[in-house]
């Protein structure tokens, strides 16, 4: 009897071009094939970090000032969120290295959390890094390093889906150098989040394939590390493509079992069976994750990014001139050449480029054979598309929980990326193993005309962009060249089955150069030198006496929006995607900040606003920025003003008006500069009521308060008055915040809308203010006793199975 032919061979030969008649053993053949395979890849990721090795940094050093708050990066302008970034990584380095947990920053918006910021990614383990060496390198290795696991990663979930090598490798590159991971690769909370996706997926099928407890912790631990990475509209699309990926196999094992015609009462069972791994693997990344998860939980609810709405969802849609960039990246320009014309949204925002073979090879993998496979991927690019461009189906996506805080839609285009990868890699699958299909051959040489039409219209024509001829006919032919090279190989592998390993590698290589023509020189590597240097207001700032001297940015930002978490100073602006949204509404008395808010910025302020009696209640004693247009007097370019009647830090008012807190910014509108100071506002709330009695108008005078311990986490100060007084400290009120008078526990109050406040006694008192919130202790214990529940339960699984099964010789 002849021997049977291996699977995806040929009987005019093999794979790998042995002749025919040759009998192989089908697994070493293809572990050869995956060992060459994760060779192309790694090869093809040092090609776009190569210069990493030389010592240089991925990281815009080339900064030249800023404009309207946003920085300007000479090389790449897109670049500029980098900036912001290195200020949390230094004072999270900083603070690791000194042995703390940094649960608070004060050097932002009066004081911030940082620990609940979910965007500073304090538990996610790469970035403890920073405590050990400085952020430009410990950044570019985190960056280069992401890329590097986001390509093993979708290339071992393909393998699990038993997809051949070669086709692993030309998706798991298609989407770890698409656009959308390229060009967020300098914002390392969007990267740390993403580069996780394929891990919960594929831990959810080595589950379903028999290996329950190894699958359901490969899952676990994908899903919590897309939380800690910090980007939460991110992690929730990991979340969703897991969800997705598990009502697809409930569907794939409902239509099983009526097909294998078993009785009803069967199917819950198994339904239940097949759901269990995904259940457990949810409640694990929730206990792992609850120490991030419950401050993070209590921070957003007062922010002033809540639920986007369909008004403002329609601004973050991708314009419909966009689409030609699915074809020809760089159809309306980029930032790198400085001609970017691109209207509302930026480039990065609105980049969904896999690879232009990825669009053809796609086509022809959604006919695989696979249904279950290509069902995952066609839902995740179909969910992607349809909210990117705007459909009415966006109008369910933001009003799912969490995705409803989401503010750009374009960021759909992950899902886009992803599931044209997926499908291409099914498309190569098809291709290798040479699955023939009806009409297969004719949906192949379609899509790959189709493609070769629109870029041709596109380069010829020229429709939508306002860029010249010169600069669209270079990007024309090189998507010409890569589909008919791309084109050839497939030819080839369809005609000559000998050829078909060598094809494939050619055909990634095609499609791996094309995405490395686009994206290598997004990302310039520059030699390391110093970011935020000591820039002349730095200096005056730091000899400003006093514990906490705070000043803020008039008219445009001299300073880098977070330079005062680097340097250990204090300033009333910044940067942060969650800003607490009571602060922004006590400045907003003085000057409407609200809409910059929601763009992530507090500040810069108008000159005007400088002598408002809004900076002398938040001790705002110095002006940094355009100070000729302050003061009349000073010279023009002088970058720093003293504001003399600034408060202190702390003071002591022995009168104060309970008011209803939707009315406190109404009274304090109305209010002086000396009345603020004489007359505190306090929230009518019970703890206020039983601390304090209405006292306004009864006789005013200060109290002396000197600040004497000023701490991240610990505030120690000596009051005085004769009369009893309310101190208050001029920094954020944060849930969280305790307080002792001379040893004894006293309720911290909500003043003035944003401050704290303390009720204390007639004399001489040493109130302490300490932050320690609830949900960060009890998301710590939760997450530390699943962290010890995991691990007694993987030490006894071991033991037992070092120990086999009763009755056997070593139990004996």
């Amino acid at each position: 009897m002849a021997p049977k032919p291996v699977r995806g061979s040929d009987p005019g030969g093999t794979d790998d071009g042995r002749p025919s008649g040759t009998v192989l053993d089908e697994g070493a053949h293809e572990r050869g094939q995956a060992k060459r395979a994760v060779v192309v890849v790694v090869l093809v990721w040092l090609a776009f970090v190569l210069p990493t090795f030389a010592g240089q940094v991925r990281f815009p050093v080339d900064f030249a000032g800023s404009q309207d708050g946003r920085p300007t990066v000479l090389a790449n302008p897109e670049q500029g969120d980098a900036y912001y970034l290195y200020p949390w990584h230094h004072y999270l380095g900083e603070r690791l290295a000194h042995g703390e947990v940094p649960l608070w920053d004060p050097h932002r918006f009066g004081g911030t959390p940082f620990a609940a910021d979910i965007a500073v990614g304090l538990w996610y383990p790469p970035n403890w890094l920073y405590a050990f060496g400085h952020p430009l390198h410990v950044f570019t290795v985190i960056s280069v390093a992401s890329g590097l696991i986001a390509l093993l990663l979708v290339y071992w979930f393909l393998r699990v889906l038993r997809l051949h090598p070669y086709a692993a490798a030309f998706g798991a590159i298609g989407f770890a150098f698409s656009a959308f991971i390229v060009k967020w690769a300098t914002n390392e909370p969007v990267t740390a989040s993403v580069i996780w996706i394929a891990l919960p997926l594929g831990g959810l099928e080595v589950a379903r394939r028999g290996k329950r407890w190894r699958g359901t912790l490969l899952a676990a631990a994908g899903l919590a590390l897309a939380v800690v990475g910090g980007h939460a509209q991110l992690a929730l699309f990991v979340w969703l493509t897991a969800f997705v990926w598990t009502a697809i196999d409930l569907a794939a094992t409902t239509v099983h079992a009526r097909r294998a015609g078993l009785p009803l009462g069967v199917l819950p069972r198994r339904l239940a069976a097949a759901a269990a791994p995904a259940a457990v693997a949810v409640a694990l990344a929730l206990g792992l994750t609850a120490v991030q998860l419950l401050p993070t939980k209590q921070m957003v609810d007062g922010i002033v990014r809540q639920k986007t709405t369909w008004e403002v969802a329609r601004a973050t849609f991708l314009p419909r001139r966009h689409a030609a960039t699915f074809l020809l990246p760089d159809y309306l320009g980029s930032p790198i050449d400085h001609n970017y014309d691109g209207p509302g949204v930026n480039y990065t925002e609105t980049m969904a480029y896999a690879g232009i073979l990825t669009l053809p090879l796609a086509l022809y993998g959604a006919l695989h054979r696979r249904r279950r496979v290509v069902l995952l991927f066609v839902t995740l690019t179909a969910i992607g598309f349809l909210s990117i461009v705007g459909t009415p189906f966006y109008r369910l996506v933001i009003a799912a929980p969490g995705l409803s805080r989401g503010l750009f839609a374009t960021r759909f285009i992950l899902l886009v990326d992803f599931g044209l990868a997926g499908l291409a890699a099914l498309g190569v699958d098809r291709l290798v193993r040479r699955e023939r299909l009806r009409h297969g051959r004719a949906v192949l040489g379609g899509s790959f005309v189709a493609s070769l039409v629109g870029v041709g219209w596109l380069t010829l024509g020229r429709p939508g962009t306002s860029l010249p001829a010169s600069y669209i006919l270079p990007l024309g032919a090189r998507a010409t060249a890569v589909l008919v090279l791309g084109a050839g190989a497939v030819a080839v592998m369809m005609r000559v089955p000998s050829w078909s390993g060598r094809m494939s590698v050619a055909l990634i290589l095609v499609s791996a150069s094309d995405l490395w023509m686009t994206g290598y020189r997004f990302n310039p590597f520059h030699a390391a030198r110093p970011v935020y240097t000591a820039q002349p207001p730095i200096g005056d700032l730091r000899s400003v006496p006093g514990v906490r001297p705070r000043y803020a940015s008039i008219g445009t930002y001299i300073l880098p929006p977070n330079a005062a978490m680097v340097h250990g100073l204090y300033g009333l602006d910044g940067y942060d995607p969650l800003i607490a949204l009571p602060m922004v509404e006590l400045v907003g008395v003085a000057e409407d900040q609200l809409a910059r808010a929601h763009s992530n910025f507090l500040g810069p302020f108008r000159p005007a606003t400088a002598a408002s009696p809004i900076f002398d209640l938040l001790g705002v004693d110095n002006l940094v920025g355009q100070i000729e247009r302050v003061d009349a007097e000073a010279s023009v370019g002088r970058p720093m003003l003293a504001r003399p009647g600034a408060f202190p830090p702390a003071f002591a008012a022995t009168c104060w008006e309970l008011t209803q807190p939707d009315r406190v910014l109404d009274r304090i509108s109305t209010m002086s500069s000396p009345a603020l100071r004489d007359t505190v506002v306090v929230d009518d709330v019970p703890a206020a009521r039983s601390a304090l009695h209405a006292t306004a108008g009864r006789g005013c005078t200060a109290g002396e308060v000197r600040v004497t311990r000023y701490e991240p986490e610990r505030v120690v100060m000596d009051s005085e008055a004769a009369r009893p007084s309310l101190v208050v400290l001029t920094d954020s009120w944060f849930p969280g915040w305790e307080a002792t008078v001379d040893g004894k526990h006293v309720d911290v109050l909500r003043v003035d809308h944003a401050l704290r406040g303390v009720a204390v006694g007639a004399g001489r008192h040493e109130v302490v203010m300490r932050f320690r919130p609830r949900p960060y202790r009890t998301g710590a214990a939760i997450s530390l006793a699943t962290i010890l529940g995991l691990t007694g339960a993987v030490a006894g699984r071991t033991l037992r199975r070092r120990r086999g099964p009763p009755g056997s010789p070593r139990r004996r």
